[in-house]
């Protein structure tokens, strides 16, 4: 197994294996060179750069109508656990027994990304569809960084956008000095009750071996798990984006999502509760205190 990037928690269960691993999704940030030149910003800087310089160019790449700076899901996943982590803080103790958002780290960290929205004014709002016109923003280069999965890349490859991109490392906490993404593995398992285990063991295995996952990198679905196909230069690797390396670079600072028995609940009922502070409906504090209270009631129940 130690052939394959992994993340055991998703596969493995009580000590046996119900799985095969098939592409790691971790997040990746990328952006839009063209528009970075086209306004005088410095190119990110993979070495230095921390929020503050990710807040600075994003400042400086918004034009109100006419583009945003930065754009991010509102969620947890590829977007606000980046930032907690980096920061020390998380989502849910090791344990997985207490929801975290509440620390008054958390609240700094979400304070800081709602700040994006409501503030500074760099990230489009939660409900905001129509500012920029139809259509995907990044797509049409109405965006200067994009944060999102791996699968943003070949999305991207396959719109053709008429601008030059490339990805930069995720930028460090200016607290900490510290870096952090999160990576989700999703695996093809094997259910206990398939009526052919034979079968269906042949099959996760061909999804994991090298045809298959040299075709995920191919078509940039996502990162292949296979590491022989991940450091494929003609393929996963093959440009652009120019800097396609520093998706394994990535990986070198990346999280699990701390799946738990009652976690998609539990995820999007922490998540909805954090949205009204991305809307200025209340307060951060008071969104991240709601959150951590029902989700430690789901993960009572888990």
């Amino acid at each position: 197994m130690n052939r394959w990037y992994l993340q055991d928690e998703t596969f493995v269960r009580k000590g046996k294996q119900f799985g095969m691993p098939f592409w790691q999704a971790h997040a990746v940030y990328l952006y839009n060179k063209t528009l970075f030149q086209k306004y005088g910003v410095p190119l990110p800087d993979n070495e230095n750069w921390t929020w503050n310089n990710l807040l600075d160019a994003a400042q400086k790449l918004t034009k109100p109508g006419e583009t945003f700076g930065i754009q991010m899901g509102f969620g947890f996943e590829f977007s606000w656990l980046n930032f907690l982590r980096s920061a020390g803080e998380d989502y849910v103790n090791k344990e997985r027994t207490r929801t975290t958002l509440n620390t008054p780290g958390a609240v700094e960290v979400m304070q800081w990304l709602a700040d994006l929205v409501l503030k500074h004014k760099v990230h489009p709002a939660p409900t905001d569809t129509s500012s920029l016109g139809a259509g995907n923003w990044w797509n049409l280069g109405k965006i200067g960084v994009r944060l999102s999965g791996t699968g943003i890349l070949g999305q991207t490859l396959t719109a053709k956008p008429d601008f030059e991109w490339d990805m930069f490392v995720t930028p460090k906490s200016p607290k900490t000095g510290k870096r952090a993404i999160t990576a989700n593995e999703n695996p093809m398992v094997v259910t206990s009750s398939t009526k052919s285990p034979e079968g269906a063991y042949k099959l996760a295995l061909f999804f994991a071996e090298k045809s298959s996952q040299d075709m995920v990198g191919k078509f940039r679905i996502n990162m292949p798990s296979l590491k022989q196909s991940a450091a494929d230069p003609t393929g996963w690797l093959s440009t652009p984006p120019a800097m396609m390396k520093l998706s394994l670079e990535q990986l070198k600072h990346a999280g699990t999502l701390s799946f738990h028995l009652n976690w998609l609940q539990w995820y999007n009922e922490t998540t909805n509760q954090l949205l009204p502070a991305f809307r200025g409906e209340m307060s951060v504090k008071e969104a991240c205190d709601k959150a951590s209270q029902i989700g430690d009631t789901l993960l009572r129940g888990a």
